[in-house]
């Protein structure tokens, strides 16, 4: 059965990258919930997307410019809580993992956290720098590689990534345009494949919401899971598949 992954929680209904958000799609029955996580100038870690301010605080401020405190400060104003990754280690309650997206290169003492956690972490990595810091403290099937781009999967599973992450677009179905399927990474790497849905919508809009018809064709092309923000609509829509 194909896993379903909240992406950023259930973000379609809550507040991305929040406890809220991460804990409603685990109780929804996710198999995993994602988050992502990167440093703010004062060293401290973030539970955040994007590399800037700009979509949630309305401050055009790098994340690794501002202090956590100016961070929750901008947050603040526009009526938005900040999640830190020590609050995630700390107060997640949730039963599905946690699938936690790497943005950089965080350090030994960062990836020992990870190792360490009372909760299963899947590390997603953006690098192979990254992926050798986490390969040292977590076995291959809880480590995913966030590809950069469709063709590095290779170097990704030989490095220790036992799950790759492809983006829809890069999928041979009418979203797509490429040629690349689950089976063509399986039968290199083993594993399993996950993707990250992803729809062009009107003017300069894009989606990763899902829709139930995406959902079909992804899974006649046999991939192990799928990232998607509207968790309600991907569980619903498994329960017509049983």
């Amino acid at each position: 059965m194909l896993k379903l992954i909240a992406h950023r929680g259930a973000s379609k209904v809550r507040p991305e990258n929040t406890l809220e958000s991460l804990h409603y799609a685990s109780s929804l029955g996710a198999d995993a919930v994602e988050c992502d996580v990167q440093p703010t100038r004062d060293g401290h870690l973030v539970i955040f997307h994007d590399n800037t301010l700009q979509r949630l605080a309305g401050v055009d401020a790098a994340v690794d410019s501002v202090t956590e405190d100016e961070m929750r400060a901008a947050l603040k104003a526009k009526g938005r809580d900040l999640l830190t990754f020590d609050g995630l280690l700390a107060d997640y309650t949730g039963t599905a993992p946690v699938l936690l997206h790497i943005k950089h290169p965080l350090g030994e003492a960062f990836a020992k956290k990870v190792g360490g956690s009372r909760f299963p972490i899947i590390a997603g990595v953006q690098s192979l720098e990254s992926l050798a810091e986490m390969r040292r403290e977590l076995p291959r099937e809880r480590i995913l590689a966030f590809m950069p781009s469709r063709e590095p999967y290779r170097e990704f599973s030989a490095g220790g990534a036992g799950i790759i992450r492809l983006w829809q677009q890069w999928l041979p179905f009418p979203a797509g345009d490429g040629e690349i399927t689950p089976d063509t990474v399986r039968e290199v790497c083993g594993g399993e494949v996950w993707i990250m849905m992803w729809r062009k919508g009107d003017g300069a809009l894009s989606t990763m919401d899902g829709n139930a018809q995406d959902l079909d064709a992804i899974a006649n092309l046999r991939a192990d899971g799928v990232l998607l923000n509207d968790i309600e609509m991907g569980l619903a829509w498994r329960r017509t598949q049983l």
